[in-house]
C-alpha cells in the first residue's frame, strides 16, 4: 500500500524586497530570506565561487602544451589573443554554469531527487547534468565564437565556427572534465546532508579532533505513544507520519538556528550554541506549526502526532568519534539531564519539562510554572524542573 505525502506545510523559500533609505540595503535580500532558503543560497554560492575557481585555473593548465622541438612543456598563449581576454573566455562556461547549473542543483533538481533511491539518484543526476553541460556547452560555442569574430551569433561564419568546434576533441574534452566537477559537487552536497550543516566543514577542518568543551542547549524531542501509534495505523504508515513530522519541525529548527544533531527511532535530539530563548521559540513554533496540520495528519496518517520536550544547558564535551563511521558526538550530563526531562513528562502530564538554567537563560520571556524538586533517573541530587505554556 502507498501514500500520499503531498504536504501543505513544506517550507517554500520566498524573497521579500524591504524598504530603505539606502539604494545598496534594497537589495540586502539574504537577511530577510527564509532560513531553508538562506542555507541553499549560501551552497549555491559556495559552488558558484569553487566553479569559478575551477575555471581560472584550467583555463591556465589549458596554456600548457608539449613542444616536441625541446621536447617539454611550455606555456603557449596564441598571438591573436592576450592572457586576460583567454581567462574571460575560459570563465564563461563556469560562470553561465553556475548560473543555470548550480542554481537548478541546488534550488530545484536535488530536493526533486530525493524521492527516487540512491541508484536512481544516481542515474538521473547523470544524464540531467550531462544534459546541462551540453547545453551550456552550446551556448558558450556561439558566445565565444560571436565575441572572436565579432558578429552577429546567428550569422553563417559563427554558424561555421561553432559547428566546427562542436566535433572538436578538445571541446568534448572540457565536456567531460566539467561532468566529473558536477557529479563531484552533486556528492559532496549529498555527504554535507548528511552530516547537517556545517559538520562536513568542520570534520575537514579538524575543528574537533581534539575534544573540547563548549556551551550548548539541548531539546529532546519525542513522539508520545509512539508504539500504540504504529500499532494502530500500521509500521509502514507510521514511518512515513513520522517522515513528515521531522520534516516540518526542520524549519522551525531552522528558523531558531537549531542545529539538528541525531534522530533516534522517533527521537530528535536539537542543540543551540547560545545562551537565549531560541529553544523555547523553536518548541513554540513547532507546537503551533504541528497544530495547524492537524487535519492534514489526520486525513493522511488517520492520526495525530503529539510530543514531548525535555530542556537543559550547559558544558559539553565536543569531539570526533568512530574510525570507519565518523561523527561529531557530544557527551555530557547535560544531555542526560535532557532525556530524563524528556521521560518525566509523562508522569507530570505536560508536553515539556526543563531545568533551572533553561529558565534563567531565557531572561524570564515566558511563562515558567514551578513543577517539583526531583531526584532524576541516575542523578545524585535533586533539581528544580520546570514547564512553560
Amino acid at each position: 500500500m502507498s501514500f500520499s505525502l503531498e504536504n501543505p506545510g513544506e517550507s517554500r523559500g520566498f524573497l521579500i524586497l524591504s524598504r530603505s533609505r539606502d539604494l545598496f540595503s534594497q537589495f540586502d535580500v539574504i537577511s530577510v530570506m527564509s532560513p531553508q532558503l538562506r542555507y541553499k543560497f549560501r551552497l549555491w554560492l559556495v559552488v558558484s565561487l569553487a566553479w569559478l575557481f575551477i575555471g581560472f585555473f584550467f583555463s591556465l593548465y589549458d596554456l600548457i602544451v608539449w613542444d616536441y622541438n625541446k621536447p617539454g612543456y611550455i606555456v603557449y598563449l596564441p598571438e591573436s589573443t592576450s592572457l586576460g581576454r583567454h581567462i574571460m573566455l575560459n570563465l564563461i562556461p563556469p560562470a553561465l554554469g553556475a548560473l543555470v547549473g548550480a542554481s537548478l542543483i541546488v534550488f530545484y533538481l536535488r530536493d526533486r531527487f530525493k524521492k527516487f533511491s540512491y541508484g536512481q539518484l544516481l542515474i538521473f543526476h547523470a544524464l540531467v547534468y550531462l544534459a546541462i553541460i551540453i547545453l551550456v556547452a552550446l551556448l558558450v560555442v556561439f558566445i565565444n565564437s560571436s565575441i572572436i569574430l565579432k558578429a552577429s551569433p546567428f550569422s553563417e561564419e559563427v554558424m561555421a565556427r561553432a559547428q566546427g568546434l562542436l566535433v572538436d576533441y578538445g571541446m568534448w574534452k572540457v565536456i567531460i572534465f566539467w561532468f566529473f566537477i558536477v557529479i563531484l559537487t552533486v556528492f559532496m552536497l549529498e555527504v554535507n546532508d548528511k552530516y547537517g550543516p556545517g559538520v562536513l566543514v568542520k570534520l575537514i577542518k579538524g575543528s574537533y579532533h581534539k575534544p573540547r568543551q563548549e556551551f550548548r542547549v539541548f531539546m529532546f524531542l519525542d513522539l508520545k505513544s509512539a508504539t500504540t501509534l504504529a500499532e494502530k495505523i500500521g509500521s509502514e504508515k507510521y514511518f512515513l507520519l513520522l517522515k513528515a513530522f521531522f520534516a516540518d519541525v526542520t524549519s522551525p529548527i531552522m528558523n531558531t538556528g537549531g542545529d539538528i544533531y541525531q534522530y533516534v527511532g522517533d527521537e530528535i535530539t536539537v542543540c543551540w550554541e547560545n545562551k537565549s530563548s531560541e529553544c523555547l521559540e523553536c518548541y513554540f513554533e513547532i507546537r503551533e506549526l504541528i497544530a495547524q496540520k492537524k487535519d492534514w495528519y489526520l486525513a493522511t496518517f488517520g492520526s495525530f502526532p503529539e510530543f514531548k520536550v525535555g530542556m537543559h544547558c550547559g558544558t559539553v564535551t565536543i569531539g570526533e568519534i568512530g574510525l570507519i563511521k565518523k561523527e561529531i558526538v557530544y557527551s555530557g550530563d547535560v544531555l542526560n539531564t535532557s532525556a530524563r526531562l524528556m521521560e518525566a513528562c509523562k508522569e507530570y502530564k505536560t508536553d515539556i519539562l526543563l531545568s533551572e538554567e533553561v529558565k534563567e537563560i531565557a531572561n524570564n520571556r515566558y511563562d515558567f510554572e514551578y513543577v517539583d524538586e526531583k531526584k532524576l533517573r541516575g542523578k545524585e541530587r535533586r533539581m528544580k524542573i520546570y514547564t512553560v505554556s
